[in-house]
């Protein structure tokens, strides 16, 4: 059966909720069916690489299959954060900026300032020594 615009779809001739979201649904189902898929796949080559190398999964309390990492480099990790949010946070800010006026200056100065000294004090505490 033909649309009166010409087309003809396989969805299109018939009416009712069940028949208009079907795309969607089917489109939905489709991605859950590879994500499974997917999932399965990534955890076998996983399984069989942890095999190749040998590596054992340990229980709490047992050696650890992985070395660990000195507490520096936490520190490091949360100061890129702390500037990432900065950013994340300034974007916004100067899209606005025109429209606040002095209060978005002042409330922009009061940010940098908090961080700033922030970053001082990691500085002065030897946070960002490498040794």
């Amino acid at each position: 059966m033909a649309a009166p615009d010409g087309s003809t779809s396989s969805y299109g001739t018939q009416t009712g909720y069940k028949y208009t979201y079907r795309p969607v649904m089917d489109a939905i189902t489709l991605f859950f069916i590879l994500l499974a898929l997917v999932t399965g796949l990534v955890g076998a080559l996983y399984a069989v690489a942890l095999a190749r190398r040998r590596v054992r999964r340990v229980a709490a309390g047992g050696q650890p299959a992985w070395p660990r990492y000195h507490v520096r480099y936490y520190t490091f990790a949360l100061l890129f954060i702390a500037f990432d949010m900065e950013m994340a946070y300034m974007y916004p800010w100067a899209a606005v900026f025109k429209g606040l006026g002095w209060f978005a200056f002042a409330e922009i100065g009061f940010f940098l300032t908090v961080l700033g000294l922030g970053i001082v004090y990691a500085w002065r505490e030897g946070a960002l020594e490498w040794s």
